[in-house]
């Protein structure tokens, strides 16, 4: 098995930051009523992180799998 990092690295960054933005336009349209509360404080930064780190494993996990996938495939087809 041999994985290609930077790939994954890449696909991990970029649906990261895709994630980031979903969680800044998620943060916009649905802001939080509760504003004395500390949990509630920072909201949007909060949904921004949880976004980033989602698409990272996100990205991460479905690069790995496209390529184990591939890599699969060919050995099945040296086999027949």
């Amino acid at each position: 098995m041999n994985l290609n990092k930077r790939r994954i690295i890449f696909s991990a960054i970029v649906t990261g930051v895709l994630g980031t933005g979903l969680g800044y336009v998620i943060s916009y349209i649905f802001p939080s009523p509760f504003h004395g509360w500390t949990f509630y404080q920072n909201l949007d930064r909060k949904y921004m992180i949880g976004g980033a780190v989602a698409g990272a494993l996100l990205g991460a996990s479905q690069e790995s799998i496209r390529q184990l996938k591939k890599e699969t495939d060919r050995q099945d087809d040296e086999q027949t």
